[in-house]
């Protein structure tokens, strides 16, 4: 149940709905993609995917100092 709520509450965000799917039509990006496509801060935008990743909702790929989300 608790996981439900959690993946819920992913979902009920309009910037987090924005950034999925972002990630679904790119197939893989970095922060910086996700900053400069949506105009978002970049503390919000990596807050909110350390909650994906958390949910399960996405995966991470580190290539030395930059990871990417899919």
């Amino acid at each position: 149940m608790e996981e439900l709520v959690k993946v819920a509450k992913i979902f009920s965000d309009e910037n987090r709905v924005k950034m999925i799917y972002l990630i679904n039509r790119d197939k893989e990006v970095c922060v910086c993609e996700i900053v400069d496509t949506l105009g978002l801060l970049q503390p919000l935008v990596s807050r909110n995917l350390k909650m994906m990743k958390e949910a399960g909702i996405v995966l991470t790929r580190n290539d030395r100092k930059w990871t990417y989300y899919r």
